[in-house]
This record gives structure tokens, C-alpha cells and sequence, in this order.
């Protein structure tokens, strides 16, 4: 049979911010080795996944480890600690079958979730980590008010996982030297860093203070009526050789501690040179200052992220830190089971994280999301019938639900154990990457139009994958 090439439009990536997954990046130490659910006596330098959810280890998840082509090396389970391993050669696939459970379909249609490594290597520590801190505290706050610089507002930043921000209006009267407000914190872990910023009547910061490791319990009064406020500093940013001089980019200023992302700021900029400032706060003792860039030109969507431990002027060759632009949209080859796609001038990428999804009419329908180490295409394996069928053919129904490409220190080695926890971060002290995004035609239509209007195409009956996004 011929191989059948079907070209298809995606629905609109959703990103998860740089850095918001930073506490998720976790590889735990290697366990025993299971081949076959037994084990491998001397066995050493095996593959290791991990899979953690809300409720912390997620046991009993089917793991494939495959060679390169396609042939099973093991089905194993992960264990009580959530762990599955396997010793295996380099180049070939691993795949984590429903990790968040097997999902309720439209139609009474299963729907079924698989994550895959391609070109793994011995020794690597795979993560597939859902988890998220749950607990919550509402606090009670007390500020002193800087009247001297006419604050307006303040906004408390804090690295808790809901994005830790309240903003407090300033009271009004005379005679009034504090205001105190409650607010509601998640996912503080007991502890967070903080940043409080009081801010002009335009919103433009003008003073802040800085306070490590707060304790946060449910119930507090935090009381910051001693602290003073120092004054902010201007940031100059300057974006040299923009190649798309009509696309604004957005530019992020974010300051991250050991504990995640306790301050952030944005502007726009455009122009062949484009430039901007910010007003910011000093950089915290031993953080880091992320600045990260946004920029969607037709099917694109251009990000760049730099850090490192100091928030002076910014000036970089933006073009030159560019991946290539999306040419043409992906296409999928049945004949090949390929996902592919063409880019433009630019840096190289080295790696890919691509989701796609299938419907086979009355019978199941499946959404999968890849990792693998070329910038252009990426091959699905042949995965065990146990489960099901996950071949995707022609008569199918086929969905490319997003790809996104990359560079980061250390290359694909570095970044394939935790590619799936969201898009290159900070690593070290100092460094560079980018990613690009493809974004879905502007009058592609709908996820509900594709399941709803449309009669001659099967509905969709799945929750498409977004690449590099918490599912």
C-alpha cells in the first residue's frame, strides 16, 4: 500500500510560561531495573522513568521500551514509587501509556493518552511529572505606604504556584501610614520568597522590598510595616536586527529564586531596533534574571530566553538568536508514520516536541505527544496492541494538535529528561535558548467546529495534548 499524506491544521498552542514547572524538574535517583515485570540481576545504567501526579507517585502505569525500530524490548509497570526501568540500547523509544488515567470519551469512545521519548540513551532519567504544590493559605498582609514616591497600589509577588501576585490599592485619607489586605496564596509549600512593588497611579513600579523565605501558613497575619522601600531602577533593553519589523515583540523581565519566579514585568517593542525599558527592583541576592521574548510572525510563534545573575542593560543580536520560522505547515505520512515539517533560515534546532491525536471511527480515539532529537521531523514507533491499536491510518481521523522546536544548553541530551515538564528554562548559572511554536492557520477552524459542525468529519471525542503545556 502507498503511503497517504494528510495535511492538517492544528489548534492554537497554549505555552506554559518559562520557569512555571521549575519546581516540577525533579529526577529521582535510579531504582532496580525490571524487564518483563522480574528482574535484571547486574544490570547496570538502565533507562528510568518516573511518573508522579497530584497524589505523588503514580504506580501501576504501563511503560514500552522499544529499539529504534519499533521491536519491544519490555512492557514493564511503574512501581509504588512510580518507577519503571529498563536496560536497553541507545536510539530507541520510550512510551508512558496513560499516565493521567484512562479518560471518558464523548460516545462512550475510549480515550486513551501516550507520551514518548525517541532516542533515548542508557542512564537517562525520564520524568513525567503532573504534580503541583495543592496547598493554599488565605493570609492577612500589613504594608507600610510609600506616600514619599505617591504609590498608588502594591503588588506582592510570591514564587507560590497560582502565580503568587495580589495587588492591594493604596487607602485613602490623611494621616494613614499602613494598609493591611487578605489575600489568597496556593501552593506555597509552607515557605515562599516575596517581593512587594508599590506602584505610580500608571502602574509603573517605583519602590519595592524583598523578603526570603516567608514563612506562609493558613491563618497568618504577615506584618512588613518596618520594612522601607528602596527605588526602582531603569532597565534599558535593545533588540538588534529584528527581521520583522512589523511584528511587535513582547518582552518578560522575571527574577527566579531557588524557589521559582518571584517578580515579573512586560513591555512591547518593535522597530529594526527595537527597544524598551522596564522599572525593576533590585535582583535578589543568588537569583536569577530571565528575560525571555515573544514574537508571532504568520504561522510562528518566536521565543528566546537568556538569564543569568545580573539585570543589567540588555542588549542582544535578536535575529541571530532565532530558529528558523515554520515554512510550511506539518504534514502527517501514514505510509511512514512521520510527522514533518519545513523551516526557514535560522538557527538549527535539536530538538522537537510534537502532539497529535487520532479518532478511529466507533472504536477508540488516542492523543499523543513526542519528544525527539531532530528539528524537522519526528517518526512515531509501532507501539504493542495490548492496549490498543495506535497505529494512525488513513481512514483515521487526524489532528496535529501542535509542534514545537528548540535549542538549549546542553542539547537534546540535556533537555530530553525533562521534556515534557514545559519548554527550555534556566539551567546554570548563565544561558541561552529559543523555541518556536507553530500556530495553526487563522481560519483553521475550531476544536468545536471540528467535533460539532462539521458532519462529514467524525467528531473528535478527545482533550488534545498542547505542546509544552501542563495537561
Amino acid at each position: 500500500m502507498g503511503s497517504t499524506v494528510i495535511r492538517l491544521t492544528g489548534i492554537v498552542v497554549a505555552l506554559a510560561a518559562c520557569g512555571d514547572d521549575a519546581g516540577n524538574r525533579k529526577i529521582m535517583d535510579a531504582p532496580a531495573v525490571i524487564q518483563d515485570e522480574g528482574m535484571i540481576d547486574g544490570a547496570t545504567n538502565p533507562v528510568t522513568v518516573t511518573v508522579t501526579n497530584s497524589g505523588g507517585p503514580a504506580a501501576d502505569i504501563e511503560v514500552y521500551f522499544q529499539n529504534a525500530d519499533s521491536t519491544l524490548v519490555a512492557t514493564a509497570h511503574t512501581d509504588a514509587n512510580g518507577v519503571a526501568s529498563q536496560v536497553m540500547a541507545a536510539g530507541g523509544f520510550v512510551t508512558v501509556v496513560n499516565a493521567y488515567g484512562v479518560q471518558p470519551g464523548l460516545g462512550g469512545i475510549t480515550t486513551n493518552d501516550l507520551d514518548t521519548w525517541a532516542g533515548v540513551k542508557p542512564g537517562d532519567h525520564l520524568v513525567f511529572d503532573t504534580s503541583y504544590a495543592s496547598t493554599s493559605a488565605t493570609v492577612t498582609i500589613q504594608l507600610p505606604l510609600d506616600t514619599a514616591n505617591g504609590a498608588a497600589s502594591y503588588t506582592v509577588f510570591t514564587t507560590c504556584s497560582n502565580g503568587g501576585t495580589a495587588t492591594i490599592p493604596a487607602p485613602s485619607g490623611t494621616g494613614v501610614s499602613t494598609v493591611a489586605q487578605q489575600i489568597f496564596l496556593g501552593g506555597c509549600g509552607g515557605t515562599a520568597d516575596v517581593m512587594v512593588v508599590a506602584n505610580d497611579i500608571d502602574n509603573q513600579a517605583v519602590s519595592s522590598f524583598y523578603v526570603p523565605a516567608q514563612p506562609i501558613n493558613d491563618g497568618d497575619t504577615i506584618d512588613y510595616t518596618a520594612k522601607t522601600y528602596a527605588a526602582v531602577a531603569q532597565r534599558a533593553y535593545e533588540l538588534d536586527n529584528n527581521p520583522s519589523t512589523d511584528n511587535s515583540i513582547v518582552l518578560d523581565d522575571r527574577f527566579v529564586t531557588s524557589r521559582g519566579q518571584v517578580y515579573f514585568a512586560s513591555s512591547n517593542a518593535a522597530g529594526a531596533t527595537a527597544t524598551t525599558t522596564l522599572a525593576l527592583p533590585a535582583l535578589p541576592t543568588g537569583a536569577l534574571d530571565v528575560v525571555h521574548t515573544d514574537q508571532q510572525v504568520n504561522s510562528t510563534g518566536r521565543n528566546t530566553v537568556a538569564w543569568g545573575p545580573s539585570a543589567a542593560d540588555y542588549t542582544v543580536d535578536y535575529g541571530a538568536s532565532l530558529l528558523g520560522d515554520f515554512s510550511v505547515d506539518p504534514t502527517f505520512d501514514t505510509g511512514t508514520q512521520t510527522l514533518g515539517w519545513t523551516l526557514g533560515a535560522g538557527m538549527a534546532p535539536v530538538f522537537s516536541v510534537s502532539s497529535i491525536s487520532g479518532q478511529r471511527a466507533g472504536a477508540s480515539s488516542w492523543s499523543w505527544q513526542i519528544v525527539g532529537p531532530s528539528g524537522t521531523q519526528v517518526a512515531l514507533p509501532t507501539l504493542p496492541s495490548d492496549v490498543a491499536d495506535f497505529t494512525l491510518m488513513a481512514t483515521d481521523t487526524i489532528f496535529i494538535d501542535g509542534v514545537g522546536i528548540g535549542y538549549a544548553p546542553g542539547g537534546y541530551d540535556a533537555f530530553r529528561p525533562i521534556a515534557f515538564q514545559g519548554p527550555p528554562a534556566p539551567t546554570g548559572a548563565t544561558g541561552i535558548a529559543a523555541y518556536n511554536l507553530w500556530q495553526p492557520p487563522a481560519t483553521a477552524p475550531s476544536l468545536f467546529e471540528k467535533m460539532h459542525v462539521r458532519p462529514a468529519t467524525p467528531r473528535r471525542v478527545i482533550t488534545p495534548h498542547r505542546v509544552w503545556a501542563k495537561r
